[in-house]
C-alpha cells in the first residue's frame, strides 16, 4: 500500500527526513556485511538534519568487543553489556 499527499501524488519520505526533529541515536554493526551493512545506514541516517543526532558503528576496529553482525547486535552478551546501556542512556537523556 502506498501513501499519498494532499494532491495524491506518492508521498517521498526522503523529502520529510530533514523535517524530523527529534534526536536519533543509531547503530550500526561492522559485522552486519548483508542485512543493513553500515554504509548503508549512514546513507538512511544523513538526511536527518537535527545536530543531536548520533551515528555509532559498533566494531573492534572502534575498541568495542565484536564486529557484530546484524542478529548479535541485538541478542549477544556483549550487546546486552556494551550497546543496550548506551541505548538507554540515549533514551533517558532525550525523554525529558
Amino acid at each position: 500500500m502506498d501513501t499519498f499527499a494532499a494532491d495524491d501524488a506518492p508521498l517521498d519520505y526522503r523529502q520529510q527526513m530533514p523535517k524530523i526533529t527529534i534526536p536519533i541515536y543509531a547503530i550500526s554493526a561492522k559485522g552486519d556485511n548483508f542485512i543493513s551493512p553500515t554504509r548503508g545506514c549512514q546513507l538512511f541516517f544523513e538526511p536527518f538534519k537535527n545536530p543531536a543526532n548520533i551515528f555509532r558503528e559498533y566494531s573492534l576496529s572502534h575498541g568495542d568487543l565484536d564486529d557484530y553482525t546484524h542478529s548479535r547486535i541485538m541478542i549477544s552478551r556483549n550487546a546486552a553489556h556494551e550497546i543496550w546501556p548506551t541505548v538507554t542512556a540515549w533514551i533517558e537523556q532525550h525523554a525529558r
